[in-house]
């Protein structure tokens, strides 16, 4: 699956299969973390609508450090967003024209996938902090998001120094030690 020789290629023509399987399980786990990190911004923002400052009674959505914490959040999501949606067009095309992958690409592609999984859980990690005492309890959405992304972001696959070390390699024009990607 790696090296794209796979038997089912031949019965399998569409363009998704010809997508290098490293190249593509990352994102199995990297999506959900956007998943969970725009889960959290939503949470953020309908929870925040309500809230009041501890000290002056102020609604939250008033406070300028609310307000950039969730700017920050919507940037790095939007971002993450935003790669996973490039990075699978520019596989699909070339796929689609029968071109094959080449291996700087999936090496960004494998930076990529780790990096996005670190911007959701900056993004949910400033959600948190900013969401107040009451985002401690198990059965607030933010929680569990922020559960999830750290949870992603343990996976073997999510080791941020790893995947740069994979992609920096390759800037460099260093040949793989890493035959996954």
């Amino acid at each position: 699956m790696f090296h794209l020789r796979c038997p089912g290629t031949a019965v399998n023509t569409a363009p998704i299969y010809r997508l290098p399987f490293g190249s593509v399980f990352p994102y199995a786990i990297a999506t959900p973390a956007v998943g969970a990190a725009l889960g959290a911004l939503h949470t953020f923002r309908e929870q925040t609508q309500s809230r009041l400052s501890a000290r002056d009674k102020v609604p939250m959505t008033e406070d300028p450090f609310t307000q950039i914490d969730l700017s920050e959040a919507a940037a790095e999501v939007d971002a993450a967003q935003h790669r996973v949606l490039r990075n699978f067009a520019e596989m699909m095309h070339l796929a689609s024209h029968g071109q094959e992958i080449p291996l700087a690409s999936r090496a960004r592609y494998r930076w990529d996938a780790a990096k996005i999984v670190d911007w959701s859980a900056k993004a949910v990690d400033r959600l948190l902090k900013a969401s107040g005492g009451r985002v401690v309890f198990l059965s607030n959405p933010i929680q569990r998001a922020w559960r999830d992304v750290h949870a992603i972001q343990a996976h073997a696959g999510n080791h941020l120094e790893r995947a740069a070390t994979v992609f920096g390699r390759s800037e460099f024009g260093l040949p793989p030690q890493d035959f996954r990607f």
